[in-house]
């Protein structure tokens, strides 16, 4: 009878434990951002962020090649670009950018374009008039495929308005990069600016991604030599490289990002 009643006993007792685990919820995960946290704590009323699909809306990519005699610069007028972001976890954001080459511009020491400079650039990268590749070598494409170390810092203009819910994050983007058609592993330092819309608990209305430091590109990796207007070599042009057009491109850029209709 004692056997009985303490066997009985152990089993009430287990199923009060059980029970008592089964009332208990799982704890949320911890969320710094305001339309996270705000999507996770009424994500019973309603369905969750998810993912979301951002498209590129506004560019502006300037770059350098600075050798020893000479610094050359320039910019690049289009670009398209997609994001699909991943709202719960921002690191699984994926996407791509892309530059038309042939809105490549050099710009001479006053910052008016240089139309001779330019020409020979195009010729470098097969894009001159008489080139058979001008239409498969266009597009400079960067695809996104992590972003690492993510930190919140203060927004710019955040200590004179104390009560703006912008907020910025650095990050360290993994990718490739397909240029003049050889692609090769880049990572970039970016800045990420996310700015709320209307609704706080929603996602953010826009996103701004600035680089950090210069996105570095060596012209040898993407085999981009002194080349005529037909995309032929032009051996005699060689020593141009590191004399007065350097032998890596330095990319600086800013990306302004809306929510697909």
């Amino acid at each position: 009878m004692k056997g009985s009643f303490a066997l009985r006993s152990c089993i009430a007792a287990l199923a009060a434990v059980l029970a008592a685990a089964c009332r208990e919820k799982p704890k949320p995960p911890a969320r710094t951002e305001p339309w996270l946290a705000s999507a996770h704590a009424s994500a019973s009323a309603g369905p969750t962020l998810r993912r979301l699909a951002y498209r590129l809306t506004q560019s502006r990519v300037e770059f350098e090649l600075p050798a020893k005699r000479a610094s050359p610069h320039g910019r690049v007028g289009r670009a398209r670009g997609e994001l699909d972001v991943d709202l719960d976890d921002l690191s699984r954001t994926t996407g791509s950018v892309s530059l038309d080459l042939t809105s490549i511009e050099l710009l001479g020491g006053s910052g008016e374009p240089d139309g001779t400079n330019t020409t020979r650039a195009l010729d470098w990268l097969e894009l001159g008039s008489g080139s058979d590749e001008r239409r498969t070598l266009r597009d400079l494409v960067f695809r996104i495929t992590s972003l690492d170390a993510g930190h919140l810092v203060q927004a710019p203009g955040e200590e004179k308005a104390p009560k703006r819910r912008e907020l910025q994050s650095n990050w360290d983007v993994r990718g490739e990069l397909s240029l003049h058609g050889v692609r090769a592993p880049q990572n970039a330092g970016v800045a990420l600016t996310l700015t709320p819309g209307a609704d706080p608990a929603g996602p953010p209305a826009e996103l701004l991604i600035r680089s950090r430091r210069p996105l570095v590109v060596v012209l040898g990796t993407h085999d981009i030599r002194p080349r005529d207007a037909r995309g032929v070599l032009v051996a005699k042009d060689q020593a141009v490289l590191g004399d007065h057009v350097g032998r890596e491109a330095r990319v600086t850029f800013e990306l302004r990002f809306v929510p697909r209709p």
